[in-house]
């Protein structure tokens, strides 16, 4: 006989326990049904009573040939209060061979769940054992709306890249709660948002007035998927903050895998896909039809097929000879005395019903390239889209600049699987390309050719429309205060993944002077990518927020910059390792860049702040730190440079330089004095006299400083402006 868990055998210990009457000793006992789950208490007997949930759960675990049903009894009581559910609140529970975090209080139930292993005959009578096909639902028994899906099974592999779609399998567990419980709890066409955080890794989110979805799926073991996801209630306007460690704990649990391929040897361009912006439907499992694999035009290969790329095309005419792509990739011929070789590189594939044939019908899908074309020294993004026209991929209109993102569902059809419900007509998909480019726009860069669509934004819809590519509006909302300084990081991110506040506290009162705190923090993945993203700034407004000063515009200006820049060498960096898009060839990663501002000095003509930045890139091993200065004449305005601060007429900078090295020689013996001669800035006011910041060597010794007093630079500096004070 199996053994019970602990907590029976304590139980039953306890029925022994002298003074202890009848009801106090009952056994608690779960059952599941159909119609919700309940605990109540069992006869009490001399042997153990297996209840029928019970003997149900252990007939799961003969056919999984592991136990990982009937020893995964609940913990604790379910939360009857109005409140949001918390991690603390959440355990570890078995599935397959390892465990996720699962509310500890949630019951399994069995009328739900499922398991079995399932055989493939291969050719000399032998069979392999394929994955094996697991589904296991947890429920809170006084809500069953809350629920804990958890399936894996086996792969379907697909002819062409991308050769596996996510979206069927992510909306049919979707559609089984429905099913199972015929509880609508998410408004009829809700946003379902997909994101591929890795290559065949794919998050998933719901979010509605009521309740909250969060999930994940992935390839595993070569040859399987798993997909799960948990649903609760919401009590607050904000998230409970369970969803990134439910979304670990199911990935660390299983071996992620990219799957192994039968049809090619090399690797693909794309292992995997999903659509995102989906409108969710309970009531249907099927998924749009540019996530339904089965529409894809036959018998193409698009790692090696024509493609016309707008960047090669010469000034005389608006596109060059096509060139032929051989698994994905195209390299010219150097000209002569040039290292420059022009190349195009395919970087992402997906389909999409963007044109519609009929009011209903679909036909095959349009096939969307995301293309990398090299020339003079210059990337250019392309995305490309085709039809099949008697056999033979056409192009769509002309290619549109950026980077091919993701594939949306319609903005308005609400049904799938070719019917918009109620006869009403059917709108063609979209897709959503991403322009880095946009952030820094150079209008110097030419010989990109004829493009369409040129998008000033960071990323754009587009659909097919009767005159073309069109664009829906997708420009984020900015806060108006602090747009100056950072107007580029809210085109990059989207305005609800950052937080602002102003705030007294931290800054001394003697240099407040009606002043406040600025706090601006963001943490967010730019669409488009798999990088993670953490930017805090903080720093001090001389006035009250709302009110005009030339100080503080120096100072958003500075941090405008220190933004600007750091964004510029994330995307480069990206785009250098071979596409925004990134591959599974390349590394993920995270960065940050933390912003600090605090004021150095200030009087009554004088204003010194120093701006202090921590930064860490992907693919970097280690962070790095940098400091920038602003100072500012409060009675011209003007932002005051080492220029300014010293007098031209006299030969300071070498006397300066030296009385620099020599501080710098005795407080850091053990560094080198990374520090071009002549070269002061930056530099910030002290009490004192004057602190001049410089980089050594080695990295290990970082940033650093020296002050040198008034007394001993009093000779060199502009003492007209330093002593007219008003």
């Amino acid at each position: 006989m199996r053994k019970f868990v602990p907590l029976l055998l304590f139980l039953i210990a306890s029925c022994a326990q002298d003074g202890k009457s009848d009801s106090d000793s009952a056994i608690l006992e779960f059952t599941g049904t159909s119609n919700g789950l309940s605990q109540q208490p069992a006869e009490e007997s001399s042997d153990v009573i297996r209840s029928p949930q019970y003997t149900a759960l252990e007939d799961l675990d003969r056919n999984c040939d592991t136990s990982i049903f009937a020893e995964d009894p609940p913990a604790g009581f379910a939360q009857t209060e109005k409140k949001n559910l918390k991690v603390q609140e959440m355990r570890l529970r078995p599935v397959h061979a390892e465990n996720i975090l699962v509310p500890g209080s949630w019951v399994v139930d069995s009328s739900k769940s499922s398991c079995k292993r399932m055989s493939d005959p291969e050719e000399g009578g032998y069979e392999k054992t394929m994955p094996l096909h697991l589904s296991k639902v947890w429920v809170n028994p006084v809500n069953e709306n809350e629920a804990v899906y958890y399936r894996t099974s086996g792969l379907n592999e697909e002819t062409a890249p991308p050769f596996f779609d996510a979206t069927s399998d992510i909306m049919s567990l979707l559609r089984d709660h429905h099913a199972n419980y015929q509880n609508e709890l998410i408004a009829l066409g809700s946003n379902l948002i997909i994101h591929e955080a890795r290559e065949c890794l794919f998050e998933f989110h719901v979010d509605d007035e009521n309740y909250r979805i969060d999930g994940v799926w992935f390839s595993s073991s070569g040859n399987s998927f798993v997909v799960s996801f948990i649903i609760r209630e919401k009590f607050t306007d904000y998230s409970d903050l369970i969803e990134d460690d439910f979304i670990s704990s199911v990935v660390r649990a299983h071996s992620y895998q990219l799957p192994d391929l039968t049809s090619i040897d090399t690797p693909p361009i794309d292992y995997c896909s999903a659509m995102s912006n989906i409108n969710f439907d309970w009531t249907t499992a099927f998924p749009p039809v540019g996530g339904a694999t089965y529409n894809r035009p036959e018998e193409i290969d698009p790692t090696n097929m024509l493609v016309n790329p707008a960047c090669l095309s010469s000034g005389e005419i608006n596109f060059s000879d096509p060139v032929k792509l051989s698994d994905g990739r195209w390299i010219g011929e150097a000209p002569d005395g040039d290292e420059d070789v022009s190349k195009v590189t395919l970087l992402r594939l997906a389909y999409a019903d963007l044109i519609l044939e009929g009011e209903l019908a679909s036909g095959e899908l349009e096939l969307i390239i995301g293309l990398l074309c090299e020339k003079n020294g210059f990337k250019s993004p392309e995305v490309h889209a085709f039809k099949v026209i008697s056999g033979e991929l056409t192009q769509i209109g002309d290619p549109i600049r950026g980077y091919l993102a993701t594939v949306f569902d319609s903005g308005e059809n609400i049904y799938h699987a070719g019917s918009s419900g109620g006869g009403a007509f059917y709108y063609p998909e979209r897709f959503l390309v991403v322009n880095p480019d946009a952030l820094f726009l150079d209008t110097s860069k030419t010989g990109h050719g004829d493009v369409c669509c040129e998008s000033s934004q960071y990323e754009t819809i587009y659909y097919w429309g009767e005159n073309g590519w069109s664009s829906e509006d997708n420009t984020k909302e900015l806060e108006e205060i602090e747009n100056v300084a950072l107007g580029s990081l809210y085109r990059l991110t989207p305005a609800e993944d950052c937080f602002f506040r102003e705030y007294t506290g931290y800054v001394p009162a003697q240099y407040q002077k009606s002043g406040v705190n600025v706090s601006f923090a963001c943490e967010f993945t730019p669409t488009g990518s798999n990088i993670n993203l953490d930017v805090d700034v903080e720093y001090v407004l001389t006035v009250s927020a709302g009110e005009e000063s030339m100080i503080d515009e120096h100072v958003r200006v500075q941090i405008r910059k220190i933004l600007d820049w750091w964004i510029k060498r994330f995307v480069e960096k990206v785009l250098d390792s071979g596409g925004y898009i990134l591959g599974p060839e390349s590394m993920s990663g995270s960065g940050y860049l933390d912003i600090n501002a605090d004021v150095s000095f200030q009087n009554n003509r004088f204003y010194s702040v120093k701006i202090f930045f921590d930064y860490f890139m992907p693919w970097w091993f280690n962070p790095d730190r940098a400091v920038e200065t602003v100072i500012v004449d409060k009675k011209s305005g003007k932002r005051l440079l080492v220029d300014d601060i010293f007098d031209s007429s006299k030969n300071w900078k070498s006397e300066v330089s030296k009385l620099i090295e020599d501080a710098a020689l005795l407080k850091y013996p053990r560094c080198s004095l990374n520090y071009p001669s002549e070269k002061f800035d930056p530099f910030s006011f002290l009490d004192i006299g004057i602190r001049f910041y410089l980089y050594l060597s080695p990295n290990a010794c970082g940033l650093g400083s020296v002050d040198i007093d008034f007394e001993r630079l009093n000779r060199y500096l502009n003492t007209e402006l330093l002593t007219n004070e008003e």
